[in-house]
C-alpha cells in the first residue's frame, strides 16, 4: 500500500494548479435517478427535484458577470457538497459514508486523509495560487436577472474560461475587473450566447434560510458536465464533472452598468467523475523526470476502492471488449459479455451495484468583473 500512497501524493501535487473550468450541456452515461434529472433544479442538497419556474421573456434582464477568487475542496464532513445519490450510506453500507445530510465528496475525504496521514500534499493552497496568479479564472455570466432578491423566472448561467485583459493579477478580483473570454470556451468564436458551459434552469430566491445552509444557496441551477483543465507543462488533462450542480450566496448585489462591485459567497460546485475519466486524468498526469511508480491499472484499483456512486445503468454498454483486455476496455468492475442483440459482439457490461463513479465538490467565492471581449488564440 506504501507503493500506492506514494503515486497518489505525486499525482495529486502535480495536479493541484486549477486553471480553467468549462461546463458542456447535458450529462454522460448515467443510470440513476437523480443522474438523468439534469433538465431541472436541485433544491436543498439535490433532493428531491423540482422543476425550474415559468420564464415568460427570456433574456428581457440584465447580465451580470463574477470570477472566482477563492477556492478549494470541499469538506465532507461539513456538508460542503451535495447529496448526489439522493441517498444516506452509513458505515455498514458497500459504498464509503456519506457526510451530513447525504452529502456526496469522497474525492475531498480522499485527500484529507493522505493530508492527514503526513503526505507531502496542499491541493488547496496550489489550487489558489493558480487563481491568485490568474492562471485561474473563472468566469460566470447571470443571466435575464429581473430581480436580485427574488426573481421570478428562471435564469440561464453560463461559465467560461477566463484571460486577463491587461495581463496584471493585482486587479482582477477588485469588484471591477476586465477580463477576456477565452474561445475555447463557445462553440461560435465570436458570439459569447454560444457558451459550451450552459445552465438553462437557474433559480434566484434570496433568503434567511439559503445563507444558513451552504448546500441550497440563494442561486442554484444544474444539470451540466464540467470539464476543469489542469495545464501542466506542456500536456493539459481534463477532469470531467458529470451531473454538475451549481449553489452560491449574493452577499452583494451588483450595481451600475455594467453591474459591478457585486460578491458572491458560498459557493459549491460538485457532481460525481466515473471512474474510468478519473483513470483516464490521474494516467496522463506527466511526473517530469520522475515517472513515479503508479500506472493506469493501479490508479484503478485505488479509485475502485474509492468509489461511492453508482451511475451508470446495468446492462451493455456501448464499448467493444475482448475477454483477455477487459480490464483496460471496461470500467472498473465491468466485465466482457457477448450481446446477443449485436451478433454476439462483445461489449463490456456494467453490473448492478457496480460503484463506478466517485463524488467531488469545491467550495469558492467570487466578485463582479466586466467581460471586455473575446480572446482568440492560447490563453
Amino acid at each position: 500500500m506504501g507503493e500506492y500512497v506514494g503515486g497518489w501524493r505525486r499525482v495529486l501535487a502535480g495536479c493541484s494548479a486549477l486553471v480553467t473550468v468549462m461546463l458542456l450541456p447535458g450529462c454522460s452515461g448515467s443510470g440513476s435517478d437523480a443522474a438523468h434529472d439534469g433538465g431541472r433544479v436541485v433544491e436543498d442538497a439535490g433532493c428531491p427535484d423540482v422543476p425550474p419556474p415559468f420564464e415568460p421573456n427570456p433574456f428581457d434582464g440584465l447580465a451580470a458577470s463574477f470570477v472566482i477568487n477563492s477556492a478549494r475542496l470541499g469538506k465532507i464532513d461539513e456538508g460542503e457538497g451535495f447529496n448526489l445519490d439522493c441517498v444516506s450510506t452509513g458505515p455498514d453500507g458497500y459504498l464509503p459514508p456519506d457526510g451530513p445530510a447525504g452529502v456526496d465528496d469522497q474525492f475531498g475525504a480522499l485527500v484529507s486523509a493522505l493530508q492527514h496521514a503526513g503526505l507531502d500534499l496542499d491541493f488547496d493552497a496550489d489550487m489558489q495560487r493558480s487563481i491568485d496568479d490568474g492562471r485561474s479564472l473563472i468566469l460566470f455570466r447571470l443571466l435575464d436577472v429581473d430581480d436580485w432578491s427574488e426573481d421570478g423566472g428562471s435564469l440561464f448561467l453560463a461559465a467560461y474560461d477566463g484571460v486577463d485583459a491587461d495581463s496584471e493579477p493585482t486587479n482582477n478580483f477588485s469588484g471591477r475587473g476586465q477580463l477576456l473570454v477565452d474561445e475555447s470556451s463557445l462553440t461560435r468564436p465570436d458570439d459569447l450566447m454560444s457558451a459550451r458551459g450552459w445552465f438553462g434552469n437557474g433559480v434566484l430566491h434570496d433568503t434567511d434560510e439559503a445563507d444558513r445552509d451552504i448546500r441550497t444557496g440563494d442561486f442554484s441551477a444544474s444539470g451540466a458536465v464540467v470539464d476543469l483543465r489542469f495545464p501542466l507543462g506542456d500536456t493539459v488533462v481534463t477532469l470531467r464533472i458529470s451531473e454538475a450542480r451549481v449553489v452560491w450566496d449574493i452577499e452583494r448585489a451588483p450595481v451600475g452598468t455594467p453591474p459591478l462591485d457585486g460578491t458572491i459567497v458560498g459557493g459549491v460546485l460538485g457532481g460525481c467523475v466515473s471512474l474510468r475519466d478519473a483513470a483516464m486524468f490521474l494516467s496522463e498526469v506527466p511526473y517530469g523526470t520522475d515517472p513515479g511508480t503508479i500506472d493506469e491499472d493501479t490508479i484503478r484499483t485505488i479509485l475502485a476502492g474509492q468509489a461511492d456512486l453508482d451511475v451508470i445503468p446495468e446492462g451493455f454498454t456501448d464499448e467493444p471488449c475482448t475477454e483477455g483486455t477487459a480490464d483496460h476496455d471496461c470500467a472498473p468492475g465491468q466485465g466482457c459479455e457477448q450481446d446477443p442483440d449485436r451478433g454476439d459482439a462483445y461489449f463490456c457490461y456494467e453490473y448492478e451495484e457496480n460503484p463506478d463513479a466517485i463524488s467531488v465538490s469545491f467550495v469558492f467565492t467570487a466578485v463582479s468583473c466586466d467581460i471586455v471581449g473575446i480572446h482568440h488564440g492560447t490563453p
